[in-house]
């Protein structure tokens, strides 16, 4: 007779089994997030987590990078870019915790948009956060350029920098006066409140 009352928990159990083990299919940060470089007009920068420091002529180029379709997976599926030119600020991009007084990462910092950004929006403050979703045909979901895919369903994304806006205003990046940009790009993979190891990649660009 308690047989059948054991049925209804069975399932329950072989249910949580399955999501649990589709989970572990999910492509993860450390699976997804490669191939992160800047394309220059004649130059292509291979980017690793952790801290680097670049060269490039003060003119567009393009962030490159690889992650899961934000309609097909769980997590890993956004990039989060904080750019500024405040030294001072790299106090920001560092692991650890994710604190309330964050200001490029804290709660409500990230900066919306309809679809790709047009300009690398340099306000000291917030982050610009980069998702692709295929299925949706809403340009808000689709706030990179597709370039390619591979076999596995990751997505290659670009997202072209051509111009600048910092001081309410927007000009083409030749005309940008600072000689360093810091970007820190952060996936959350495990949507935990830490930047961990293995989950950033702080970038200071020195143009030439």
């Amino acid at each position: 007779m308690r047989i059948p009352k054991l049925i209804p928990a069975i399932t329950a159990l072989i249910l949580t089994l399955w999501q649990c083990s589709t989970q572990k299919q999910v492509p993860t940060y450390l699976d997804s997030y490669t191939g992160l470089c800047i394309k220059t007009a004649d130059n292509t920068i291979n980017l690793d987590t952790g801290t680097n420091t670049i060269s490039i002529p003060k003119a567009p180029f393009t962030f490159e990078f690889e992650l899961p379709d934000e309609g097909q997976v769980i997590n890993g599926t956004i990039l989060g870019f904080a750019a500024c030119t405040n030294k001072e600020h790299l106090k920001y991009f560092v692991p650890g915790p994710i604190k309330d007084d964050n200001i490029y990462f804290g709660a409500g910092t990230g900066m919306a948009t309809a679809g790709v950004y047009d300009d690398l929006i340099l306000n000291n403050h917030g982050h610009h956060y980069i998702y692709y979703n295929q299925k949706s045909k809403n340009k808000y979901d689709r706030r990179a350029v597709l370039v390619g895919k591979r076999p596995n369903g990751i997505l290659r994304l670009q997202w072209p920098i051509n111009k600048v806006y910092i001081n309410e205003t927007t000009i083409p990046i030749e005309q940008l006066k600072n000689k360093e940009v810091y970007f820190f790009v952060l996936n959350n993979a495990n949507q935990d409140e830490s930047i961990d190891a293995g989950e950033y990649s702080l970038i200071t660009i020195k143009f030439k």
